[in-house]
C-alpha cells in the first residue's frame, strides 16, 4: 500500500483534472445504464468518434475533451448493426474527420466470440490491445464476464477487473449496462 503524503500535498498544487466525458475522470471507470434500445450503444459510439477525432468538425456531441485512441468492443450487436450506425453518423462528418476518426477508433465486433474480463489471459490479452488508449468501451457489460452481476461479491469482482484494465491500459474504461423497466 501507498499513503499519501499529507504534508507534500497541502504544498504541491496537484494536476489539473482531465475528463474524457463530462464528470468522468480520465483513468476510471464508468457506467451508461438505461432500458433496452434507449440509443446507450449509438451515443457511445458518437462520444468514441468525438474523442477519437482529432480535428475539427468530428466531435458531435461537443464534448470538448482531449482526443485520444478509443478502444470499443461490442459484444451485444451483429456487425452490420455497428456499420450502419457507423454510416449513419457519417453522414455528418467532413471527410478530415471520418479519416482522423477511422486513424484512432478501434471497433472490435466480439459478438459470439465468448470474452470473459474474468480470465487472467483474456484480461491481460486486452490490457495489452488496449495500451495507450485514452477510452475503452465494453458494451454490454452482461456479455463480458461469467460472474452473476446480482451477487454484490461478483459485481465487486467485475469492478475490479475494469478498474485493473483501467489502470494497466491507462485508460478510461465505460461499460453500458441494460437496466430492465419497471412497467
Amino acid at each position: 500500500m501507498s499513503r499519501i503524503d499529507i504534508l507534500n500535498a497541502f504544498e504541491q498544487e496537484p494536476q489539473p483534472l482531465d475528463f474524457v466525458l463530462p464528470s468522468f475522470l480520465a483513468g476510471t471507470v464508468g457506467a451508461l445504464i438505461a432500458p433496452g434500445a434507449a440509443g446507450k450503444s449509438y451515443f457511445a459510439l458518437q462520444a468514441c468518434m468525438s474523442i477519437a477525432c482529432a480535428v475539427a468538425g468530428g466531435d458531435l456531441l461537443d464534448l470538448e475533451s482531449k482526443s485520444g485512441l478509443v478502444v470499443y468492443i461490442n459484444a451485444e450487436d451483429p456487425e452490420v448493426i455497428v456499420k450502419n450506425r457507423i454510416f449513419a453518423i457519417g453522414k455528418k462528418l467532413n471527410q478530415q474527420a471520418k479519416e482522423s476518426i477511422a486513424k484512432n477508433l478501434f471497433i472490435e465486433p466480439m459478438l459470439g466470440k465468448q470474452l470473459d474480463i474474468v480470465d487472467d489471459a483474456q484480461r491481460k490479452r486486452i490490457i495489452g490491445y488496449c495500451i495507450g488508449a485514452r477510452l475503452i468501451v465494453f458494451d454490454t457489460l452482461s456479455r463480458i464476464h461469467t460472474l452473476d452481476e446480482n451477487s454484490n461479491s461478483h459485481a465487486s469482482q467485475i469492478i475490479g477487473m475494469l478498474e485493473q484494465i483501467a489502470t494497466e491500459a491507462g485508460a478510461s474504461v465505460l461499460f453500458l449496462s441494460r437496466i430492465e423497466s419497471s412497467d
